[in-house]
Protein backbone atom coordinates (compact mmCIF):
# COMPACT_ATOMS: atom_id res chain seq x y z
CA UNK A 1 0.00 0.00 0.00
CA UNK A 2 2.90 2.38 0.47
CA UNK A 3 3.91 1.40 -2.92
CA UNK A 4 1.08 2.56 -4.09
CA UNK A 5 0.66 5.59 -2.05
CA UNK A 6 4.10 6.88 -3.17
CA UNK A 7 3.08 6.01 -6.76
CA UNK A 8 0.15 8.26 -6.49
CA UNK A 9 1.92 10.91 -4.97
CA UNK A 10 4.85 10.65 -8.00
CA UNK A 11 2.18 10.40 -10.30
CA UNK A 12 0.39 13.85 -9.15
CA UNK A 13 4.00 15.41 -9.02
CA UNK A 14 4.81 14.81 -12.55
CA UNK A 15 0.83 15.40 -13.59
CA UNK A 16 1.64 18.88 -11.97
CA UNK A 17 5.07 19.42 -13.45
CA UNK A 18 3.60 18.51 -16.84
CA UNK A 19 0.59 20.92 -16.60
CA UNK A 20 3.06 23.59 -15.62
CA UNK A 21 5.16 23.21 -18.26
CA UNK A 22 2.57 22.83 -20.66
CA UNK A 23 1.50 26.17 -19.20
CA UNK A 24 4.59 27.95 -19.61
CA UNK A 25 5.33 25.96 -23.35
CA UNK A 26 1.46 27.91 -24.56
CA UNK A 27 3.06 31.05 -23.22
CA UNK A 28 5.87 30.75 -24.88
CA UNK A 29 4.50 29.84 -28.15
CA UNK A 30 1.71 32.46 -28.00
CA UNK A 31 4.64 34.91 -27.20
CA UNK A 32 6.68 33.79 -30.36
CA UNK A 33 3.64 34.02 -32.49
CA UNK A 34 2.12 37.77 -31.06
CA UNK A 35 5.48 39.65 -30.74
CA UNK A 36 6.65 39.19 -34.70
CA UNK A 37 3.37 40.62 -35.24
CA UNK A 38 3.83 43.86 -32.96
CA UNK A 39 7.04 44.36 -34.08
CA UNK A 40 6.14 44.37 -37.66
CA UNK A 41 3.80 47.16 -36.64
CA UNK A 42 6.45 49.17 -34.73
CA UNK A 43 8.87 49.13 -38.13
CA UNK A 44 5.92 49.99 -40.35
CA UNK A 45 5.38 53.11 -37.87
CA UNK A 46 8.77 53.70 -37.34
CA UNK A 47 9.60 57.66 -39.22
CA UNK A 48 12.79 59.58 -39.42
CA UNK A 49 12.01 63.28 -38.55
CA UNK A 50 13.30 65.47 -41.09
CA UNK A 51 13.74 69.10 -39.58
CA UNK A 52 13.33 71.80 -41.68
CA UNK A 53 15.74 74.59 -42.14
CA UNK A 54 14.25 77.42 -41.18
CA UNK A 55 12.65 79.17 -38.28
CA UNK A 56 9.09 78.03 -39.10
CA UNK A 57 9.69 74.34 -37.04
CA UNK A 58 8.17 72.49 -39.49
CA UNK A 59 9.84 68.89 -40.27
CA UNK A 60 9.02 66.32 -42.06
CA UNK A 61 7.96 62.53 -41.07
CA UNK A 62 10.02 59.95 -43.35
CA UNK A 63 8.02 56.95 -42.94
CA UNK A 64 10.18 55.23 -45.90
CA UNK A 65 7.49 55.43 -48.27
CA UNK A 66 5.63 58.87 -47.64
CA UNK A 67 6.98 61.96 -46.54
CA UNK A 68 4.64 63.61 -44.08
CA UNK A 69 5.07 67.53 -43.79
CA UNK A 70 3.90 68.11 -39.97
CA UNK A 71 4.01 71.54 -37.97
CA UNK A 72 6.44 72.62 -34.80
CA UNK A 73 3.47 71.11 -32.36
CA UNK A 74 3.05 68.02 -34.33
CA UNK A 75 0.12 68.67 -35.74
CA UNK A 76 -0.31 67.75 -39.54
CA UNK A 77 0.68 70.89 -42.52
CA UNK A 78 -1.85 72.46 -44.38
CA UNK A 79 -1.64 71.00 -48.09
CA UNK A 80 -0.99 72.92 -50.96
CA UNK A 81 2.59 74.19 -53.15
CA UNK A 82 5.35 74.38 -49.99
CA UNK A 83 8.93 75.13 -50.34
CA UNK A 84 10.96 73.38 -48.17
CA UNK A 85 14.65 73.17 -47.56
CA UNK A 86 16.16 70.16 -45.99
CA UNK A 87 19.43 69.31 -44.71
CA UNK A 88 22.26 68.23 -46.95
CA UNK A 89 22.37 64.24 -46.72
CA UNK A 90 18.34 63.69 -46.60
CA UNK A 91 16.68 61.45 -48.74
CA UNK A 92 14.81 64.48 -50.11
CA UNK A 93 16.12 67.69 -51.80
CA UNK A 94 14.93 70.62 -51.02
CA UNK A 95 12.48 72.26 -53.52
CA UNK A 96 8.52 72.88 -54.56
CA UNK A 97 6.34 69.98 -53.76
CA UNK A 98 2.50 69.49 -53.67
CA UNK A 99 1.12 68.42 -50.38
CA UNK A 100 -2.22 66.35 -49.76
CA UNK A 101 -4.79 67.99 -47.32
CA UNK A 102 -3.41 65.33 -45.04
CA UNK A 103 0.38 66.71 -44.92
CA UNK A 104 1.28 63.97 -47.32
CA UNK A 105 3.77 64.81 -50.18
CA UNK A 106 2.24 64.26 -53.71
CA UNK A 107 5.33 61.90 -54.97
CA UNK A 108 2.98 60.99 -58.34
CA UNK A 109 4.48 62.53 -61.20
CA UNK A 110 2.09 64.46 -62.91
CA UNK A 111 0.74 68.26 -63.11
CA UNK A 112 -1.18 70.30 -60.58
CA UNK A 113 -3.13 73.58 -61.04
CA UNK A 114 -1.87 76.43 -59.06
CA UNK A 115 -3.98 79.51 -59.07
CA UNK A 116 -2.39 83.01 -57.86
CA UNK A 117 0.42 81.63 -55.03
CA UNK A 118 3.35 83.71 -54.21
CA UNK A 119 6.21 82.19 -52.48
CA UNK A 120 8.90 84.61 -51.26
CA UNK A 121 9.96 86.28 -54.08
CA UNK A 122 8.18 83.56 -56.94
CA UNK A 123 4.53 84.07 -58.32
CA UNK A 124 2.96 80.71 -59.65
CA UNK A 125 -0.15 80.92 -61.80
CA UNK A 126 -0.89 78.03 -64.05
CA UNK A 127 -0.55 74.37 -64.23
CA UNK A 128 3.14 73.24 -63.24
CA UNK A 129 4.69 69.79 -63.37
CA UNK A 130 5.49 67.93 -60.63
CA UNK A 131 7.99 65.76 -62.14
CA UNK A 132 11.08 65.72 -60.44
CA UNK A 133 12.33 63.07 -58.04
CA UNK A 134 9.82 62.43 -55.17
CA UNK A 135 7.59 64.95 -56.68
CA UNK A 136 9.83 67.93 -56.70
CA UNK A 137 8.99 70.86 -59.39
CA UNK A 138 10.56 69.93 -62.53
CA UNK A 139 12.23 72.92 -63.85
CA UNK A 140 13.25 72.41 -67.41
CA UNK A 141 12.52 74.30 -70.52
CA UNK A 142 11.41 71.94 -73.82
CA UNK A 143 9.46 69.24 -74.59
CA UNK A 144 8.49 66.27 -72.53
CA UNK A 145 6.27 63.44 -73.56
CA UNK A 146 3.44 61.71 -70.41
CA UNK A 147 1.39 58.89 -71.51
CA UNK A 148 2.18 59.45 -75.24
CA UNK A 149 0.88 62.98 -75.35
CA UNK A 150 3.47 65.52 -76.14
CA UNK A 151 3.64 68.52 -73.21
CA UNK A 152 6.00 71.66 -73.74
CA UNK A 153 7.17 73.10 -70.16
CA UNK A 154 9.12 76.74 -69.32
CA UNK A 155 11.99 76.69 -67.80
CA UNK A 156 9.85 77.58 -64.26
CA UNK A 157 8.00 73.98 -65.06
CA UNK A 158 4.88 76.25 -66.25
CA UNK A 159 2.63 74.39 -69.42
CA UNK A 160 2.07 76.06 -72.04
CA UNK A 161 -1.64 76.03 -72.74
CA UNK A 162 -4.03 78.04 -75.33
CA UNK A 163 -0.98 79.63 -77.02
CA UNK A 164 1.16 79.03 -79.97
CA UNK A 165 4.68 77.67 -79.40
CA UNK A 166 7.39 77.04 -81.97
CA UNK A 167 4.60 76.40 -84.69
CA UNK A 168 2.66 74.30 -82.64
CA UNK A 169 -1.17 75.30 -81.00
CA UNK A 170 -1.14 74.42 -77.09
CA UNK A 171 -4.85 73.49 -76.39
CA UNK A 172 -5.86 74.41 -73.00
CA UNK A 173 -4.88 71.17 -71.77
CA UNK A 174 -1.31 71.69 -72.58
CA UNK A 175 -1.69 68.93 -75.75
CA UNK A 176 -0.91 69.51 -79.18
CA UNK A 177 -4.01 70.80 -81.45
CA UNK A 178 -4.22 68.60 -84.23
CA UNK A 179 -6.80 68.13 -87.10
CA UNK A 180 -8.97 71.09 -86.00
CA UNK A 181 -10.12 74.65 -86.58
CA UNK A 182 -8.80 77.03 -83.28
CA UNK A 183 -10.54 79.91 -81.58
CA UNK A 184 -8.09 82.43 -83.80
CA UNK A 185 -9.73 80.63 -86.83
CA UNK A 186 -6.88 79.12 -88.18
CA UNK A 187 -6.27 75.42 -88.78
CA UNK A 188 -3.73 72.66 -87.70
CA UNK A 189 -3.35 69.14 -89.45
CA UNK A 190 -2.62 65.75 -88.34
CA UNK A 191 0.66 66.55 -86.97
CA UNK A 192 -0.06 70.16 -85.35
CA UNK A 193 1.26 71.68 -88.21
CA UNK A 194 -0.74 75.37 -88.96
CA UNK A 195 -2.24 74.83 -91.80
CA UNK A 196 -5.48 76.21 -94.20
CA UNK A 197 -8.47 74.81 -94.62
CA UNK A 198 -7.90 73.60 -97.69
CA UNK A 199 -4.68 71.91 -96.94
CA UNK A 200 -7.17 70.04 -93.88
CA UNK A 201 -9.14 68.89 -96.19
CA UNK A 202 -6.61 66.37 -97.70
CA UNK A 203 -5.19 65.54 -94.44
CA UNK A 204 -6.46 61.53 -94.91
CA UNK A 205 -4.26 61.25 -98.22
CA UNK A 206 -1.43 63.42 -96.28
CA UNK A 207 -1.43 60.93 -94.02
CA UNK A 208 -1.43 58.07 -96.28
CA UNK A 209 1.85 59.79 -98.49
CA UNK A 210 3.94 60.38 -95.55
CA UNK A 211 3.68 57.15 -94.78
CA UNK A 212 4.81 56.55 -97.84
CA UNK A 213 7.69 58.83 -98.19
CA UNK A 214 9.04 57.81 -95.07
CA UNK A 215 9.77 54.40 -96.22
CA UNK A 216 11.41 56.03 -99.54
CA UNK A 217 15.41 56.54 -99.54
CA UNK A 218 16.68 60.04 -100.94
CA UNK A 219 14.66 63.78 -101.07
CA UNK A 220 10.81 64.24 -102.28
CA UNK A 221 8.22 66.64 -103.02
CA UNK A 222 4.49 65.73 -103.43
CA UNK A 223 2.62 68.64 -104.41
CA UNK A 224 -1.18 67.89 -104.46
CA UNK A 225 -4.55 70.09 -105.45
CA UNK A 226 -7.85 68.89 -105.73
CA UNK A 227 -9.15 71.42 -108.80
CA UNK A 228 -12.60 70.67 -107.62
CA UNK A 229 -12.40 71.19 -103.69
CA UNK A 230 -9.59 73.78 -103.54
CA UNK A 231 -8.15 70.94 -101.12
CA UNK A 232 -4.02 70.64 -101.19
CA UNK A 233 -1.27 68.59 -100.16
CA UNK A 234 2.19 70.17 -99.78
CA UNK A 235 4.51 67.74 -98.32
CA UNK A 236 8.53 68.32 -97.84
CA UNK A 237 8.22 71.55 -99.73
CA UNK A 238 12.21 72.41 -101.44
CA UNK A 239 13.99 73.85 -104.18
CA UNK A 240 15.25 71.11 -106.02
CA UNK A 241 17.19 70.79 -109.69
CA UNK A 242 14.20 70.98 -112.44
CA UNK A 243 15.56 69.12 -115.09
CA UNK A 244 12.84 69.62 -118.13
CA UNK A 245 9.97 70.77 -115.86
CA UNK A 246 12.12 74.37 -116.18
CA UNK A 247 10.31 74.44 -119.86
CA UNK A 248 6.89 74.30 -118.71
CA UNK A 249 8.17 78.04 -117.33
CA UNK A 250 10.19 79.00 -120.15
CA UNK A 251 6.46 77.99 -122.27
CA UNK A 252 4.33 80.71 -120.04
CA UNK A 253 6.83 83.29 -120.42
CA UNK A 254 7.62 83.01 -124.17
CA UNK A 255 3.64 82.85 -124.16
CA UNK A 256 3.72 86.11 -122.02
CA UNK A 257 6.00 87.95 -124.08
CA UNK A 258 4.02 86.71 -127.19
CA UNK A 259 1.26 88.80 -126.07
CA UNK A 260 2.95 91.68 -124.70
CA UNK A 261 4.18 91.45 -128.63
CA UNK A 262 8.14 90.78 -127.73
CA UNK A 263 7.65 87.72 -129.62
CA UNK A 264 6.43 87.29 -132.96
CA UNK A 265 4.45 84.22 -133.27
CA UNK A 266 5.47 82.72 -136.00
CA UNK A 267 5.23 79.14 -137.27
CA UNK A 268 8.75 78.57 -135.98
CA UNK A 269 8.32 79.68 -132.78
CA UNK A 270 4.86 77.41 -132.35
CA UNK A 271 7.14 74.63 -133.53
CA UNK A 272 9.97 75.60 -130.82
CA UNK A 273 7.01 75.62 -128.22
CA UNK A 274 5.87 71.80 -129.72
CA UNK A 275 9.27 70.53 -129.50
CA UNK A 276 10.45 71.50 -126.32
CA UNK A 277 7.21 70.48 -124.62
CA UNK A 278 5.70 67.38 -126.40
CA UNK A 279 9.04 65.61 -126.89
CA UNK A 280 11.39 67.66 -124.37
CA UNK A 281 13.92 68.74 -127.04
CA UNK A 282 17.04 70.82 -125.25
CA UNK A 283 17.97 72.71 -128.14
CA UNK A 284 14.31 74.36 -128.38
CA UNK A 285 14.35 75.36 -125.23
CA UNK A 286 17.87 77.35 -125.24
CA UNK A 287 16.16 78.40 -128.27
CA UNK A 288 13.31 79.91 -126.82
CA UNK A 289 15.56 81.64 -123.89
CA UNK A 290 17.39 83.24 -126.46
CA UNK A 291 13.88 84.93 -128.17
CA UNK A 292 12.84 86.18 -124.50
CA UNK A 293 15.09 88.87 -125.31
CA UNK A 294 15.16 91.83 -128.14
CA UNK A 295 18.98 91.09 -128.17
CA UNK A 296 18.87 87.04 -128.36
CA UNK A 297 20.86 86.56 -126.07
CA UNK A 298 21.01 84.18 -123.81
CA UNK A 299 21.62 85.63 -120.32
CA UNK A 300 19.24 88.19 -121.27
CA UNK A 301 16.65 86.03 -121.71
CA UNK A 302 17.26 84.46 -118.42
CA UNK A 303 16.63 87.71 -117.10
CA UNK A 304 13.47 87.99 -118.57
CA UNK A 305 12.17 84.69 -117.79
CA UNK A 306 13.20 85.43 -114.36
CA UNK A 307 11.63 88.85 -114.58
CA UNK A 308 8.55 86.84 -115.02
CA UNK A 309 8.92 84.34 -112.58
CA UNK A 310 9.12 86.92 -109.83
CA UNK A 311 6.24 88.77 -111.00
CA UNK A 312 3.80 85.91 -110.92
CA UNK A 313 5.31 84.99 -107.76
CA UNK A 314 7.30 81.32 -108.39
CA UNK A 315 9.59 82.33 -105.28
CA UNK A 316 11.29 78.81 -105.76
CA UNK A 317 11.76 78.50 -109.71
CA UNK A 318 14.82 80.23 -111.20
CA UNK A 319 16.15 80.09 -115.11
CA UNK A 320 19.79 80.28 -115.16
CA UNK A 321 21.38 78.01 -117.68
CA UNK A 322 20.97 75.95 -120.69
CA UNK A 323 20.15 72.77 -121.16
CA UNK A 324 21.93 69.79 -122.79
CA UNK A 325 22.85 67.58 -124.83
CA UNK A 326 21.93 70.46 -127.19
CA UNK A 327 23.54 71.77 -130.79
CA UNK A 328 24.97 74.89 -129.15
CA UNK A 329 27.29 74.94 -126.60
CA UNK A 330 26.99 76.00 -122.77
CA UNK A 331 25.63 79.16 -121.01
CA UNK A 332 24.67 80.37 -117.64
CA UNK A 333 25.09 83.11 -115.66
CA UNK A 334 26.77 81.19 -112.61
CA UNK A 335 23.74 79.55 -111.03
CA UNK A 336 22.11 76.65 -111.43
CA UNK A 337 18.39 76.31 -112.80
CA UNK A 338 15.70 75.44 -109.83
CA UNK A 339 12.06 74.49 -109.21
CA UNK A 340 9.66 72.98 -106.71
CA UNK A 341 7.10 70.48 -107.26
CA UNK A 342 4.53 73.53 -105.30
CA UNK A 343 5.98 76.22 -108.18
CA UNK A 344 4.96 73.61 -110.71
CA UNK A 345 1.61 73.35 -109.28
CA UNK A 346 0.53 76.67 -109.08
CA UNK A 347 1.65 76.68 -112.69
CA UNK A 348 -0.95 74.03 -113.68
CA UNK A 349 -3.61 75.21 -111.35
CA UNK A 350 -3.56 78.29 -113.98
CA UNK A 351 -3.06 76.91 -117.02
CA UNK A 352 -6.37 74.73 -116.22
CA UNK A 353 -8.04 77.63 -114.89
CA UNK A 354 -7.47 79.62 -118.17
CA UNK A 355 -5.35 82.37 -115.68
CA UNK A 356 -1.47 81.91 -117.08
CA UNK A 357 -0.69 84.73 -119.52
CA UNK A 358 -4.23 84.37 -120.66
CA UNK A 359 -7.13 82.37 -121.43
CA UNK A 360 -6.07 81.63 -124.78
CA UNK A 361 -2.71 80.77 -124.43
CA UNK A 362 -3.45 78.94 -121.11
CA UNK A 363 -5.75 76.42 -123.64
CA UNK A 364 -2.49 76.80 -126.27
CA UNK A 365 -0.59 75.49 -123.30
CA UNK A 366 -2.49 72.96 -121.69
CA UNK A 367 -3.14 71.63 -125.75
CA UNK A 368 0.98 71.13 -125.61
CA UNK A 369 1.03 69.49 -122.26
CA UNK A 370 -1.46 67.02 -123.34
CA UNK A 371 0.78 65.87 -126.20
CA UNK A 372 3.20 65.28 -124.00
CA UNK A 373 4.78 61.99 -125.24
CA UNK A 374 6.55 60.67 -121.96
CA UNK A 375 4.02 58.95 -120.38
CA UNK A 376 6.23 56.20 -117.88
CA UNK A 377 6.02 58.49 -114.73
CA UNK A 378 2.87 60.20 -113.12
CA UNK A 379 0.37 58.96 -116.36
CA UNK A 380 1.44 55.41 -115.85
CA UNK A 381 -0.05 55.04 -112.30
CA UNK A 382 -3.41 55.81 -113.68
CA UNK A 383 -6.28 53.85 -114.73
CA UNK A 384 -6.61 53.36 -118.45
CA UNK A 385 -8.40 56.41 -120.76
CA UNK A 386 -7.28 58.77 -118.31
CA UNK A 387 -6.53 62.52 -119.34
CA UNK A 388 -3.21 63.46 -118.85
CA UNK A 389 -1.50 66.66 -119.20
CA UNK A 390 2.14 66.45 -118.17
CA UNK A 391 5.75 67.53 -117.82
CA UNK A 392 8.32 65.44 -117.11
CA UNK A 393 11.99 65.77 -115.95
CA UNK A 394 15.03 63.87 -115.44
CA UNK A 395 19.15 63.38 -114.83
CA UNK A 396 21.02 60.74 -113.72
CA UNK A 397 20.14 62.00 -109.96
CA UNK A 398 16.61 63.69 -110.10
CA UNK A 399 13.58 62.17 -111.20
CA UNK A 400 10.43 65.24 -112.08
CA UNK A 401 6.51 64.99 -113.13
CA UNK A 402 4.03 67.35 -112.97
CA UNK A 403 0.57 66.46 -114.14
CA UNK A 404 -2.74 67.85 -114.72
CA UNK A 405 -5.51 64.36 -113.84
CA UNK A 406 -8.69 64.59 -115.50
CA UNK A 407 -9.83 62.43 -113.39
CA UNK A 408 -13.50 60.17 -112.91
CA UNK A 409 -14.88 62.42 -109.63
CA UNK A 410 -12.32 65.30 -110.14
CA UNK A 411 -9.82 67.26 -112.06
CA UNK A 412 -6.06 67.94 -109.72
CA UNK A 413 -2.91 68.66 -110.19
CA UNK A 414 0.10 66.43 -108.94
CA UNK A 415 3.16 67.26 -109.15
CA UNK A 416 6.36 64.92 -107.46
CA UNK A 417 9.87 65.60 -107.31
CA UNK A 418 12.46 63.06 -106.23
CA UNK A 419 16.41 63.08 -105.83
CA UNK A 420 17.10 59.72 -105.79
CA UNK A 421 19.86 58.95 -107.91
CA UNK A 422 18.48 56.53 -109.66
CA UNK A 423 15.84 55.81 -112.36
CA UNK A 424 15.00 52.63 -111.59
CA UNK A 425 14.38 53.98 -107.69
CA UNK A 426 12.46 56.42 -108.20
CA UNK A 427 10.41 56.25 -111.58
CA UNK A 428 7.61 52.94 -110.10
CA UNK A 429 7.71 55.29 -107.01
CA UNK A 430 6.31 57.82 -108.92
CA UNK A 431 3.87 55.65 -110.72
CA UNK A 432 2.58 54.07 -107.02
CA UNK A 433 2.51 57.70 -105.52
CA UNK A 434 0.47 58.50 -108.59
CA UNK A 435 -2.05 55.60 -108.55
CA UNK A 436 -2.59 56.52 -104.30
CA UNK A 437 -3.39 59.81 -105.21
CA UNK A 438 -5.95 59.20 -108.08
CA UNK A 439 -7.67 56.50 -105.92
CA UNK A 440 -8.16 58.50 -103.02
CA UNK A 441 -9.53 61.64 -105.22
CA UNK A 442 -11.86 59.52 -107.31
CA UNK A 443 -12.44 56.58 -105.47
Amino acid sequence: MKGKGKFKENFSSRLAKCLLLGVAALFLFAGTVVLPVADTQAAANKTTKIQLEGKSGRYLLDTGYNFWLREKDGRRSSGGLKFIRVPSGSRIKSGYYMFEDTGRLCRKKEFHKVNNTTIGSRKFNGTYYFGGQNGVLYCKAGWITINGQKYLLASDGRRYENCWKYNYYLQSNGTIARSKKLPDGSYVDSDGRKCTKEELELDGLKKQLRKTLSGYSGAWSVYVKDLKTGGVINLNDQEMYPASTIKAFVMASTYDQIKKGNIKYTSTVKQLLTDMITVSDNEACNQLIRYNSKSRNFIDGTKTINKYLKANQYTETGCHHSLHPASSSYVGDGKSNVSSAKDCGVLLERIYNGTCVSSRYSREMLNLLLRQTRRWKIPAGLPSGVKVANKTGETSSVQHDMAIVFGKKTDYVICVFSRTGSEGYAVPRIKSISSTVYKYLNK
